[in-house]
């Protein structure tokens, strides 16, 4: 019985291409497509629950993950939390760069959005300090 409530289980679970809600969206700073390499991650809050990630391309846009094979976010309120690759990767190598990311948007970030069951489009528009 364990084993048909294991495959029954995977089979619902384990081979869908996304779970709960997807998400995807466009990113944008003072109005203009971010570049590429801005890690966008949406941390639900639900007790235990995963975060989803994604990273923006040329264009901007993102599109949220699990993980590498499995597309989506739990629904829900998200905090979504920016930081730019390179930034992880200085961290990483014990450098300090000045944030090009305002504050409020990243580790202690401060913007939410929800998500609602089945597809999103979220666009998320970042005014920086340095704008005119």
């Amino acid at each position: 019985m364990g084993v048909v409530l294991a495959v029954a289980a995977w089979s619902v679970f384990g081979c869908r291409p996304e779970m709960g809600a997807t998400v995807s969206g466009l990113v944008s700073f003072d109005g203009q497509p971010a570049p590429a390499g801005v890690i966008v991650t949406f941390q639900p809050q639900v007790p235990n629950s995963s975060a989803s990630t994604g990273v923006t391309g040329p264009d901007g846009r993102y599109d949220l993950r699990f993980n590498a094979r499995l597309r989506g976010v739990m629904p829900g309120e998200s905090v979504v939390m920016l930081a730019l690759a390179e930034d992880v990767a200085d961290v990483g190598a014990g450098k300090r760069k000045p944030p090009a990311i305002p504050p409020q948007y990243g580790a202690k970030s401060t913007l939410r959005k929800d998500v609602k069951p089945g597809p999103n489009v979220i666009d998320i528009e970042i005014e920086t300090a340095r704008r005119p």
